[in-house]
This record gives C-alpha cells, sequence and structure tokens, in this order.
C-alpha cells in the first residue's frame, strides 16, 4: 500500500517560500553605503520557521523545522536546519499514543538565476542520521536531494515545474507523511503560486514520486 502511495499522482496546496530564499535580482540605483549595496545584491543572513503536517485515518504528522542560512548574493546562498516532529498514533492501527522528537539535520547550497525567459532554482542538500529511525523520525541512513526549478511570473500568477533525484523521499515537497523512506526515487511538481500581498502566496501544484530498486519503510505511526 505505502510504495502504491508513492507511486500515486496527489493534489498538494503549500507555502511558497523559494522567492523569500532568493530574491528575483533587480536594477537598483548606486548607493553609497556597504549596507545598501549588500542589500540590493540579495546578500545577507536569513532565519526560516516553517510548519507543515498531514492526518488520515493512520496518524497524525506535523513538524517545525528551523532554518539559518547565508545569502552571498542573488545567485549563491546556503542553509541549514533540523525539524522536530510531533507525531499521534491512531487507534485504529495501535493503542493511541503521541510522541516528539528531533529529525535528521540537513544542509544545503542553493542556486538562483534570472533571465527574462525564465527563472532557474537548484537545490542540492543532504541530511545527516539524527532522527530516531525506531520511531519513524529519519532513515538511520545519510541521504541527499538534487532538485531543479523553473518559472515565470505573469502579472500576480507564477506558473512553475520542478524536477529532482532523491534517497529518501521523507522530506520531499512540504507534505508530511505518515513514514519515511529510504531508496532511490525521482520525483516531480507542476503548478502555479499566487502573491496575494507583500511576502505572502499560496500555490497549488499536482506531483508525482517514482522510486526504483530495493526500498525500506519505517513508519511514523505504527510501533
Amino acid at each position: 500500500i505505502l510504495m502504491r502511495l508513492q507511486n500515486a499522482t496527489r493534489l498538494a496546496a503549500a507555502l511558497l517560500f523559494w522567492a523569500g530564499l532568493f530574491p528575483v535580482p533587480r536594477l537598483a540605483a548606486q548607493t553609497p553605503t556597504a549596507q545598501s549595496a549588500a542589500r540590493d545584491s540579495g546578500a545577507g543572513w536569513i532565519w526560516l520557521e516553517q510548519f507543515s503536517g498531514s492526518t488520515n485515518s493512520y496518524g497524525q504528522v506535523m513538524a517545525s523545522t528551523s532554518s539559518a542560512g547565508y545569502n552571498f548574493n542573488s545567485h549563491l546562498g546556503v542553509i541549514g536546519g533540523i525539524p522536530f516532529y510531533f507525531i499521534r498514533n491512531s487507534s485504529t492501527t495501535t493503542s493511541a499514543s503521541s510522541f516528539h522528537g528531533i529529525g535528521d539535520i540537513f544542509a544545503a547550497v542553493r542556486l538562483a538565476w534570472a533571465t527574462p525567459v525564465v527563472n532557474y532554482r537548484m537545490a542540492l542538500s543532504g541530511a545527516v542520521p539524527s532522527g530516531d529511525s525506531s520511531k519513524g523520525l529519519g532513515t538511520g541512513h545519510a541521504t541527499y536531494d538534487w532538485t531543479h526549478h523553473l518559472d515565470r511570473s505573469f502579472g500576480q500568477w507564477t506558473p512553475f515545474v520542478e524536477a529532482g533525484l532523491t534517497n529518501s523521499t521523507s522530506k520531499v515537497l512540504l507534505v508530511q507523511r505518515q513514514f519515511a523512506s529510504y531508496g532511490r526515487a525521482a520525483h516531480f511538481e507542476a503548478g502555479s503560486a499566487l502573491r496575494l500581498v507583500g511576502p505572502i502566496s499560496v500555490s497549488g501544484s499536482f506531483y508525482d514520486i517514482e522510486p526504483w530498486g530495493t526500498q525500506m519503510v519505517l513508519s511514523r505511526v505504527v510501533t
């Protein structure tokens, strides 16, 4: 069942936070101050707080992720962080219980490049096995994800496509699953974002995950 769920195409809605990580380069008047020059180039420290979760008949999985990094300019940045999970089991799968704990600590290098035709972003991330694999908070292995992203804005709308390679689907996209998996897979996504006001955007997308080879699945809701 879990493998079939991994292969199925799903519809996801999530906050689009790529734009906040890598502001699109813009033309700016010359300024005599180093601080203004750094701001115009997109350089500076960043701090991100992300919350996501899901629920179904197997249980509820919520995760709060704290990340910090530095953008050297509008094209290159690094970031690292750690997720903290809150999990509640369903009484239909086991005696109802809840637990919490940290997941796998991760770090990433991110590249961004804007052109008149399309905006390109790439993220190469890796994680160390700091989460408890017996509870599904990690895979017990070092993992990676290499994702490529293309988008273009038309007024308030920004259509996008994305594709990547990974060896753990538990951290792909913003969806929290009731399991973590370890094994090679490709993931794809296509959708559109709508900018509402200021830095706030919403997005909807279709995505698909295609695993191959041996897959290890670790449940988060069945002990």
